[in-house]
Protein backbone atom coordinates (compact mmCIF):
# COMPACT_ATOMS: atom_id res chain seq x y z
CA UNK A 1 0.00 0.00 0.00
CA UNK A 2 2.97 2.35 0.51
CA UNK A 3 3.61 2.37 -3.24
CA UNK A 4 0.27 4.08 -3.83
CA UNK A 5 1.12 6.97 -1.50
CA UNK A 6 2.67 10.20 -2.81
CA UNK A 7 6.39 10.64 -2.27
CA UNK A 8 8.64 13.52 -1.36
CA UNK A 9 12.24 12.57 -1.84
CA UNK A 10 12.79 9.10 -0.35
CA UNK A 11 9.79 9.41 1.97
CA UNK A 12 6.16 8.34 1.56
CA UNK A 13 3.61 10.97 2.64
CA UNK A 14 1.04 9.58 5.08
CA UNK A 15 -0.97 12.71 5.90
CA UNK A 16 -0.86 16.46 6.27
CA UNK A 17 -0.47 17.77 9.80
CA UNK A 18 -1.39 21.35 8.89
CA UNK A 19 -0.06 24.60 7.51
CA UNK A 20 1.60 27.54 9.21
CA UNK A 21 3.06 30.72 7.72
CA UNK A 22 3.07 29.35 4.14
CA UNK A 23 4.75 26.06 5.11
CA UNK A 24 3.08 22.67 5.37
CA UNK A 25 4.04 19.95 7.81
CA UNK A 26 3.55 16.38 6.55
CA UNK A 27 3.76 13.08 8.35
CA UNK A 28 5.91 10.76 6.27
CA UNK A 29 7.44 7.30 6.41
CA UNK A 30 11.00 6.25 5.71
CA UNK A 31 10.84 2.80 4.02
CA UNK A 32 14.57 2.27 4.37
CA UNK A 33 14.86 2.84 8.14
CA UNK A 34 11.23 1.87 8.84
CA UNK A 35 10.40 4.97 10.85
CA UNK A 36 8.09 7.94 10.68
CA UNK A 37 9.41 11.38 9.80
CA UNK A 38 8.17 14.93 9.58
CA UNK A 39 8.49 16.63 6.21
CA UNK A 40 8.23 20.42 6.20
CA UNK A 41 7.63 21.81 2.71
CA UNK A 42 8.29 25.50 2.01
CA UNK A 43 7.75 27.80 -0.96
CA UNK A 44 10.20 27.40 -3.84
CA UNK A 45 13.23 29.56 -3.25
CA UNK A 46 13.16 29.32 0.54
CA UNK A 47 16.67 29.47 1.99
CA UNK A 48 18.32 26.28 3.10
CA UNK A 49 18.37 25.36 6.76
CA UNK A 50 21.44 26.75 8.48
CA UNK A 51 24.28 24.28 8.92
CA UNK A 52 24.34 24.85 12.69
CA UNK A 53 20.73 23.67 12.95
CA UNK A 54 21.39 20.57 10.84
CA UNK A 55 24.03 19.39 13.28
CA UNK A 56 21.95 19.58 16.45
CA UNK A 57 21.66 16.32 18.42
CA UNK A 58 20.33 17.70 21.68
CA UNK A 59 17.30 16.09 23.40
CA UNK A 60 15.59 19.46 23.70
CA UNK A 61 15.65 20.20 19.98
CA UNK A 62 14.05 18.64 16.91
CA UNK A 63 16.56 16.51 15.00
CA UNK A 64 17.12 17.43 11.32
CA UNK A 65 17.48 14.45 8.95
CA UNK A 66 17.63 15.58 5.30
CA UNK A 67 16.64 18.38 2.92
CA UNK A 68 16.36 19.32 -0.73
CA UNK A 69 16.29 22.68 -2.51
CA UNK A 70 15.62 22.86 -6.26
CA UNK A 71 13.45 24.65 -8.81
CA UNK A 72 10.68 22.11 -8.16
CA UNK A 73 10.81 21.47 -4.41
CA UNK A 74 11.97 22.80 -1.07
CA UNK A 75 11.64 20.60 1.97
CA UNK A 76 13.34 19.49 5.18
CA UNK A 77 12.88 16.16 6.97
CA UNK A 78 13.00 15.84 10.74
CA UNK A 79 12.54 13.12 13.29
CA UNK A 80 8.84 12.52 13.99
CA UNK A 81 7.67 13.29 17.51
CA UNK A 82 4.84 11.78 19.50
CA UNK A 83 2.56 14.04 21.51
CA UNK A 84 1.23 17.45 20.53
CA UNK A 85 2.08 21.16 20.66
CA UNK A 86 1.74 22.95 23.98
CA UNK A 87 -1.17 25.27 22.99
CA UNK A 88 -3.24 22.24 21.99
CA UNK A 89 -3.13 20.65 25.46
CA UNK A 90 -4.10 23.82 27.30
CA UNK A 91 -7.78 22.90 27.49
CA UNK A 92 -7.27 22.52 31.25
CA UNK A 93 -4.55 23.57 33.71
CA UNK A 94 -1.51 21.33 33.81
CA UNK A 95 -0.03 19.91 36.98
CA UNK A 96 3.20 21.35 38.37
CA UNK A 97 4.61 17.83 38.51
CA UNK A 98 4.68 17.84 34.68
CA UNK A 99 5.31 21.53 34.05
CA UNK A 100 8.56 21.57 36.01
CA UNK A 101 10.09 18.96 33.67
CA UNK A 102 8.95 20.94 30.62
CA UNK A 103 10.59 24.06 32.01
CA UNK A 104 13.81 22.17 32.72
CA UNK A 105 13.95 20.83 29.15
CA UNK A 106 13.28 24.28 27.70
CA UNK A 107 15.76 26.02 30.00
CA UNK A 108 18.54 23.57 29.14
CA UNK A 109 17.84 23.94 25.42
CA UNK A 110 17.66 27.75 25.57
CA UNK A 111 20.94 27.83 27.47
CA UNK A 112 22.62 25.58 24.90
CA UNK A 113 21.12 27.58 22.01
CA UNK A 114 22.38 30.83 23.51
CA UNK A 115 25.88 29.38 23.75
CA UNK A 116 26.16 28.06 20.16
CA UNK A 117 24.05 30.69 18.40
CA UNK A 118 21.15 28.39 17.43
CA UNK A 119 18.45 30.35 19.27
CA UNK A 120 15.22 30.52 17.21
CA UNK A 121 14.56 33.92 15.66
CA UNK A 122 11.24 34.13 17.47
CA UNK A 123 9.91 32.38 20.56
CA UNK A 124 6.28 31.49 21.11
CA UNK A 125 4.20 28.85 22.81
CA UNK A 126 3.41 27.29 19.41
CA UNK A 127 7.13 26.43 19.16
CA UNK A 128 6.94 24.14 22.21
CA UNK A 129 6.13 20.48 21.57
CA UNK A 130 5.20 18.15 24.45
CA UNK A 131 6.08 14.54 23.70
CA UNK A 132 4.08 11.52 24.81
CA UNK A 133 6.85 10.83 27.34
CA UNK A 134 6.11 14.14 29.05
CA UNK A 135 9.18 16.05 27.89
CA UNK A 136 9.37 19.36 26.02
CA UNK A 137 11.15 20.08 22.73
CA UNK A 138 11.78 23.48 21.18
CA UNK A 139 10.87 23.62 17.47
CA UNK A 140 12.62 25.77 14.86
CA UNK A 141 9.24 26.48 13.31
CA UNK A 142 5.74 27.03 14.60
CA UNK A 143 3.60 23.95 15.08
CA UNK A 144 0.84 23.78 12.43
CA UNK A 145 -2.74 24.81 13.07
CA UNK A 146 -5.41 22.10 13.31
CA UNK A 147 -9.17 22.22 13.25
CA UNK A 148 -9.61 20.71 16.72
CA UNK A 149 -7.14 22.92 18.59
CA UNK A 150 -8.51 25.20 21.33
CA UNK A 151 -8.84 28.93 21.03
CA UNK A 152 -5.48 30.49 20.27
CA UNK A 153 -3.79 32.06 23.29
CA UNK A 154 -2.67 35.61 22.69
CA UNK A 155 0.71 34.71 24.17
CA UNK A 156 1.24 32.11 21.47
CA UNK A 157 2.04 34.85 19.01
CA UNK A 158 5.72 35.70 18.44
CA UNK A 159 7.31 37.40 21.39
CA UNK A 160 10.58 38.28 19.74
CA UNK A 161 12.60 40.63 21.88
CA UNK A 162 11.57 38.99 25.15
CA UNK A 163 14.31 37.35 27.10
CA UNK A 164 14.54 33.59 27.45
CA UNK A 165 13.69 33.81 31.16
CA UNK A 166 10.54 35.77 30.41
CA UNK A 167 9.60 33.21 27.76
CA UNK A 168 9.91 30.44 30.35
CA UNK A 169 7.67 32.44 32.67
CA UNK A 170 5.01 32.84 29.97
CA UNK A 171 5.15 29.13 29.16
CA UNK A 172 4.76 28.26 32.86
CA UNK A 173 1.84 30.66 33.30
CA UNK A 174 0.06 29.34 30.22
CA UNK A 175 0.48 25.71 31.26
CA UNK A 176 -0.45 26.14 34.92
CA UNK A 177 -3.59 28.23 34.44
CA UNK A 178 -4.57 27.40 30.84
CA UNK A 179 -5.25 31.04 30.06
CA UNK A 180 -3.50 34.02 28.58
CA UNK A 181 -0.30 34.81 30.50
CA UNK A 182 0.03 38.29 29.03
CA UNK A 183 0.25 39.81 32.49
CA UNK A 184 3.32 37.70 33.21
CA UNK A 185 4.01 35.46 36.13
CA UNK A 186 3.06 38.18 38.60
CA UNK A 187 -0.60 37.40 37.82
CA UNK A 188 -0.12 33.63 37.97
CA UNK A 189 -2.98 32.01 39.90
CA UNK A 190 -3.02 28.26 39.08
CA UNK A 191 -6.09 26.14 39.73
CA UNK A 192 -4.25 24.37 42.56
CA UNK A 193 -1.75 26.40 44.61
CA UNK A 194 1.87 25.50 43.95
CA UNK A 195 4.58 24.46 46.39
CA UNK A 196 6.29 27.45 47.97
CA UNK A 197 9.60 26.56 46.33
CA UNK A 198 7.86 26.60 42.92
CA UNK A 199 6.28 30.00 43.60
CA UNK A 200 9.65 31.43 44.58
CA UNK A 201 11.25 30.11 41.39
CA UNK A 202 8.51 31.37 39.05
CA UNK A 203 8.90 34.86 40.51
CA UNK A 204 12.48 34.89 39.19
CA UNK A 205 11.40 34.26 35.58
CA UNK A 206 11.55 37.86 34.44
CA UNK A 207 13.35 39.70 31.63
CA UNK A 208 17.07 39.37 32.24
CA UNK A 209 16.81 36.14 34.25
CA UNK A 210 20.04 34.12 34.29
CA UNK A 211 19.54 30.85 32.38
CA UNK A 212 22.39 29.17 34.27
CA UNK A 213 20.62 29.92 37.52
CA UNK A 214 17.27 28.79 36.06
CA UNK A 215 18.70 25.43 35.01
CA UNK A 216 20.36 24.89 38.39
CA UNK A 217 17.16 25.79 40.24
CA UNK A 218 14.99 23.55 38.05
CA UNK A 219 17.33 20.59 38.51
CA UNK A 220 16.86 21.01 42.23
CA UNK A 221 13.09 21.52 41.99
CA UNK A 222 12.48 18.29 40.08
CA UNK A 223 13.87 16.40 43.09
CA UNK A 224 11.43 18.07 45.51
CA UNK A 225 7.84 16.94 46.12
CA UNK A 226 5.34 18.50 43.74
CA UNK A 227 2.27 18.03 45.90
CA UNK A 228 1.07 16.86 49.28
CA UNK A 229 -0.20 13.32 48.84
CA UNK A 230 -3.05 11.63 50.68
CA UNK A 231 -0.43 9.53 52.44
CA UNK A 232 1.25 12.64 53.83
CA UNK A 233 -2.09 14.03 54.99
CA UNK A 234 -2.86 10.70 56.67
CA UNK A 235 0.60 10.75 58.25
CA UNK A 236 -0.09 14.24 59.60
CA UNK A 237 -3.27 13.05 61.31
CA UNK A 238 -1.69 9.80 62.46
CA UNK A 239 1.37 11.57 63.80
CA UNK A 240 -0.78 13.99 65.79
CA UNK A 241 -2.78 11.14 67.34
CA UNK A 242 0.16 8.77 67.85
CA UNK A 243 1.04 10.03 71.35
CA UNK A 244 -2.55 9.96 72.71
CA UNK A 245 -3.06 6.48 71.25
CA UNK A 246 0.21 5.32 72.79
CA UNK A 247 -0.78 6.68 76.21
CA UNK A 248 -4.26 5.14 75.93
CA UNK A 249 -2.71 1.80 74.97
CA UNK A 250 -0.34 1.91 77.94
CA UNK A 251 -3.20 2.76 80.30
CA UNK A 252 -5.28 -0.09 78.92
CA UNK A 253 -2.35 -2.52 79.19
CA UNK A 254 -1.52 -1.54 82.77
CA UNK A 255 -5.19 -1.71 83.79
CA UNK A 256 -5.53 -5.17 82.24
CA UNK A 257 -2.32 -6.30 83.99
CA UNK A 258 -3.59 -4.93 87.30
CA UNK A 259 -6.93 -6.69 86.88
CA UNK A 260 -5.26 -10.02 86.12
CA UNK A 261 -2.96 -9.74 89.15
CA UNK A 262 -5.79 -8.84 91.51
CA UNK A 263 -7.95 -11.66 90.11
CA UNK A 264 -5.18 -14.12 90.93
CA UNK A 265 -4.69 -12.68 94.46
CA UNK A 266 -8.12 -12.33 96.17
CA UNK A 267 -6.64 -11.04 99.43
CA UNK A 268 -4.77 -8.28 97.61
CA UNK A 269 -7.92 -7.43 95.64
CA UNK A 270 -9.99 -7.12 98.83
CA UNK A 271 -7.37 -4.88 100.45
CA UNK A 272 -7.27 -2.67 97.36
CA UNK A 273 -11.09 -2.37 97.30
CA UNK A 274 -11.24 -1.45 100.99
CA UNK A 275 -8.42 1.08 100.70
CA UNK A 276 -10.07 2.70 97.66
CA UNK A 277 -13.34 3.32 99.49
CA UNK A 278 -11.53 4.33 102.68
CA UNK A 279 -9.50 6.91 100.76
CA UNK A 280 -12.66 8.28 99.15
CA UNK A 281 -14.34 8.63 102.56
CA UNK A 282 -11.29 10.41 103.97
CA UNK A 283 -11.45 12.95 101.17
CA UNK A 284 -15.07 13.79 101.94
CA UNK A 285 -13.94 15.25 105.30
CA UNK A 286 -17.27 15.28 107.16
CA UNK A 287 -17.77 15.03 110.93
CA UNK A 288 -21.05 13.11 110.72
CA UNK A 289 -21.20 10.31 113.29
CA UNK A 290 -22.12 7.59 110.78
CA UNK A 291 -19.31 8.73 108.53
CA UNK A 292 -16.81 8.49 111.40
CA UNK A 293 -18.13 5.05 112.36
CA UNK A 294 -17.64 3.84 108.80
CA UNK A 295 -14.07 5.15 108.74
CA UNK A 296 -13.39 3.36 112.03
CA UNK A 297 -14.85 0.14 110.63
CA UNK A 298 -12.55 0.33 107.62
CA UNK A 299 -9.52 0.98 109.84
CA UNK A 300 -10.30 -1.91 112.19
CA UNK A 301 -11.01 -4.29 109.32
CA UNK A 302 -7.87 -3.35 107.39
CA UNK A 303 -5.66 -3.51 110.49
CA UNK A 304 -7.11 -6.79 111.73
CA UNK A 305 -7.44 -8.57 108.41
CA UNK A 306 -4.42 -7.40 106.39
CA UNK A 307 -1.76 -6.63 109.02
CA UNK A 308 0.29 -9.76 108.10
CA UNK A 309 0.31 -8.69 104.45
CA UNK A 310 1.23 -5.05 105.03
CA UNK A 311 3.93 -5.81 107.60
CA UNK A 312 5.56 -8.51 105.48
CA UNK A 313 8.27 -6.73 103.42
CA UNK A 314 8.56 -9.62 100.97
CA UNK A 315 4.90 -9.32 100.01
CA UNK A 316 4.24 -5.63 100.59
CA UNK A 317 7.37 -4.33 98.86
CA UNK A 318 7.03 -6.74 95.97
CA UNK A 319 7.14 -4.85 92.61
CA UNK A 320 3.87 -6.47 91.54
CA UNK A 321 2.13 -5.33 94.72
CA UNK A 322 3.48 -1.83 94.23
CA UNK A 323 2.19 -1.86 90.66
CA UNK A 324 -1.41 -2.84 91.48
CA UNK A 325 -1.91 -0.78 94.66
CA UNK A 326 -1.49 2.95 94.15
CA UNK A 327 1.16 4.73 96.25
CA UNK A 328 -1.49 6.83 97.99
CA UNK A 329 -3.42 3.73 99.06
CA UNK A 330 -0.24 2.05 100.29
CA UNK A 331 0.43 5.08 102.45
CA UNK A 332 -3.10 4.91 103.87
CA UNK A 333 -2.62 1.24 104.84
CA UNK A 334 0.70 1.93 106.55
CA UNK A 335 -0.79 4.87 108.49
CA UNK A 336 -3.67 2.68 109.72
CA UNK A 337 -1.28 0.06 111.08
CA UNK A 338 0.96 2.69 112.67
CA UNK A 339 -1.96 4.17 114.64
CA UNK A 340 -3.11 0.82 116.02
CA UNK A 341 -6.56 0.18 117.55
CA UNK A 342 -7.90 3.15 119.51
CA UNK A 343 -9.36 2.52 122.96
CA UNK A 344 -12.98 1.43 122.77
CA UNK A 345 -12.76 0.58 119.08
CA UNK A 346 -15.12 -2.02 117.60
CA UNK A 347 -13.80 -5.52 117.16
CA UNK A 348 -12.99 -7.16 113.81
CA UNK A 349 -16.30 -9.00 113.54
CA UNK A 350 -18.27 -5.81 114.16
CA UNK A 351 -16.17 -3.97 111.59
CA UNK A 352 -16.75 -6.73 109.01
CA UNK A 353 -20.50 -6.59 109.65
CA UNK A 354 -20.51 -2.81 109.22
CA UNK A 355 -18.66 -3.11 105.91
CA UNK A 356 -21.14 -5.74 104.69
CA UNK A 357 -23.89 -3.19 105.29
CA UNK A 358 -21.89 -0.62 103.33
CA UNK A 359 -21.12 -2.90 100.35
CA UNK A 360 -24.44 -4.82 100.57
CA UNK A 361 -22.22 -7.89 100.37
CA UNK A 362 -18.98 -9.09 101.88
CA UNK A 363 -15.81 -7.09 101.10
CA UNK A 364 -14.44 -10.13 99.26
CA UNK A 365 -17.54 -10.34 97.04
CA UNK A 366 -17.40 -6.59 96.41
CA UNK A 367 -13.78 -6.92 95.29
CA UNK A 368 -14.62 -9.81 92.94
CA UNK A 369 -17.53 -7.89 91.43
CA UNK A 370 -15.35 -4.83 90.85
CA UNK A 371 -12.85 -6.98 88.95
CA UNK A 372 -15.51 -8.69 86.84
CA UNK A 373 -17.00 -5.53 85.37
CA UNK A 374 -14.20 -3.05 84.72
CA UNK A 375 -14.65 -0.98 81.57
CA UNK A 376 -10.98 -0.84 80.63
CA UNK A 377 -11.63 0.30 77.06
CA UNK A 378 -13.69 3.35 78.01
CA UNK A 379 -11.19 4.26 80.70
CA UNK A 380 -8.29 4.13 78.28
CA UNK A 381 -10.35 6.02 75.70
CA UNK A 382 -11.06 8.78 78.21
CA UNK A 383 -7.37 9.08 79.06
CA UNK A 384 -6.49 9.24 75.37
CA UNK A 385 -9.14 11.90 74.83
CA UNK A 386 -7.80 14.07 77.66
CA UNK A 387 -4.21 13.63 76.46
CA UNK A 388 -5.30 14.65 72.96
CA UNK A 389 -6.85 17.83 74.28
CA UNK A 390 -3.94 18.83 76.49
CA UNK A 391 -0.94 17.65 74.48
CA UNK A 392 -2.22 17.86 70.89
CA UNK A 393 -5.14 20.23 70.34
CA UNK A 394 -3.99 23.11 72.54
CA UNK A 395 -0.36 23.04 71.26
CA UNK A 396 -1.68 22.73 67.71
CA UNK A 397 -3.82 25.86 68.05
CA UNK A 398 -1.05 27.82 69.79
CA UNK A 399 1.54 26.80 67.17
CA UNK A 400 -0.82 27.83 64.37
CA UNK A 401 -1.44 31.19 66.00
CA UNK A 402 2.25 31.86 66.65
CA UNK A 403 4.09 30.07 63.82
CA UNK A 404 1.43 29.08 61.22
CA UNK A 405 2.02 25.43 62.10
CA UNK A 406 3.56 23.07 64.60
CA UNK A 407 6.60 20.81 64.72
CA UNK A 408 4.92 17.91 62.92
CA UNK A 409 3.84 20.14 60.03
CA UNK A 410 7.38 21.48 59.73
CA UNK A 411 8.85 17.97 59.95
CA UNK A 412 6.67 16.78 57.05
CA UNK A 413 7.58 19.87 55.01
CA UNK A 414 3.98 21.10 54.79
CA UNK A 415 2.88 24.72 54.68
CA UNK A 416 -0.67 26.05 54.40
CA UNK A 417 -1.34 28.66 51.72
CA UNK A 418 -4.33 30.69 50.56
CA UNK A 419 -5.98 30.70 47.14
CA UNK A 420 -3.26 32.90 45.66
CA UNK A 421 -0.51 30.53 46.76
CA UNK A 422 0.79 32.82 49.52
CA UNK A 423 1.33 31.55 53.07
CA UNK A 424 -2.00 31.69 54.85
CA UNK A 425 -2.36 34.11 57.75
CA UNK A 426 -1.95 32.89 61.31
CA UNK A 427 -5.66 33.43 61.95
CA UNK A 428 -6.63 31.41 58.88
CA UNK A 429 -4.35 28.51 59.85
CA UNK A 430 -5.72 28.66 63.40
CA UNK A 431 -9.27 28.58 62.03
CA UNK A 432 -8.30 25.60 59.89
CA UNK A 433 -6.99 23.67 62.92
CA UNK A 434 -10.01 24.66 65.00
CA UNK A 435 -12.35 23.32 62.32
CA UNK A 436 -10.29 20.12 62.13
CA UNK A 437 -10.41 19.42 65.87
CA UNK A 438 -13.86 20.81 66.72
CA UNK A 439 -15.80 17.54 66.14
CA UNK A 440 -13.43 15.71 68.47
CA UNK A 441 -13.72 18.43 71.12
CA UNK A 442 -17.51 18.03 71.11
CA UNK A 443 -17.36 14.31 71.94
CA UNK A 444 -17.03 14.69 75.73
CA UNK A 445 -19.56 17.54 76.20
CA UNK A 446 -22.04 15.39 74.32
CA UNK A 447 -21.94 12.89 77.18
CA UNK A 448 -23.62 15.44 79.46
CA UNK A 449 -26.74 15.36 77.28
CA UNK A 450 -26.80 11.67 76.44
CA UNK A 451 -24.26 8.96 77.36
CA UNK A 452 -24.78 7.40 73.92
CA UNK A 453 -24.07 10.64 72.07
CA UNK A 454 -20.23 10.37 72.20
CA UNK A 455 -20.42 7.07 70.31
CA UNK A 456 -22.38 8.71 67.49
CA UNK A 457 -20.13 11.76 67.44
CA UNK A 458 -17.04 9.56 67.49
CA UNK A 459 -18.31 7.58 64.50
CA UNK A 460 -19.04 10.85 62.72
CA UNK A 461 -15.50 12.08 63.43
CA UNK A 462 -14.02 8.91 61.91
CA UNK A 463 -16.30 9.25 58.87
CA UNK A 464 -15.33 12.89 58.31
CA UNK A 465 -11.64 12.04 58.69
CA UNK A 466 -11.96 9.29 56.09
CA UNK A 467 -13.83 11.52 53.65
CA UNK A 468 -11.26 14.29 54.08
CA UNK A 469 -8.39 11.94 53.28
CA UNK A 470 -10.15 10.68 50.15
CA UNK A 471 -10.60 14.18 48.74
CA UNK A 472 -7.98 15.32 46.24
CA UNK A 473 -5.49 18.06 47.16
CA UNK A 474 -7.08 19.06 50.50
CA UNK A 475 -9.53 17.90 53.15
CA UNK A 476 -12.83 19.27 54.44
CA UNK A 477 -11.15 21.43 57.08
CA UNK A 478 -9.02 23.10 54.40
CA UNK A 479 -12.03 23.68 52.16
CA UNK A 480 -13.94 25.34 55.00
CA UNK A 481 -10.97 27.47 56.09
CA UNK A 482 -9.84 28.37 52.55
CA UNK A 483 -6.37 26.83 52.89
CA UNK A 484 -4.29 24.41 50.81
CA UNK A 485 -1.51 22.15 52.13
CA UNK A 486 1.51 22.38 49.82
CA UNK A 487 5.17 21.34 50.06
CA UNK A 488 7.43 23.91 51.63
Amino acid sequence: ALETLPRIGPYHVLESMGCQYGAELLLGYDPRLLRRVWIRTQPIGAPATDASLRQLRRPGRLRWLAARRSDQEAWDAYEALSGQPLPKILTHPQDWNSVRYWLLDLAEELRAAARDGTMPVTLGLERIWITAEGRAKLLDFAAPESDDRPARLSSASDIGGSSSGHFLGLAAAAALQASSPDAGTSALVPSVPLPLHAVGFLETLKPGADLERCVADLRRLVTLPARITRGQRALLVGGALAFPLLVAGLVWGLAAFRRDVLSAAPELATLNECLSHYDQLQREATSHQRHQELLEAFEVYIAGRFAPLVTNPVQWDNPVTKAVIAPGLRQRAEQILDRGHPAGAMNLDAAAARLEQFFHKSPEAAAREALQNPNLFLGALLVGYLVTGVFVILPCLLAALLFRGGALVALLGIVFVDRNGRPASRWRVTARNLVAWLPLVLVLPGAWFDPRLPLGVGALVLLLAGVSLLLAHRGLQDKLAGTWPVPR
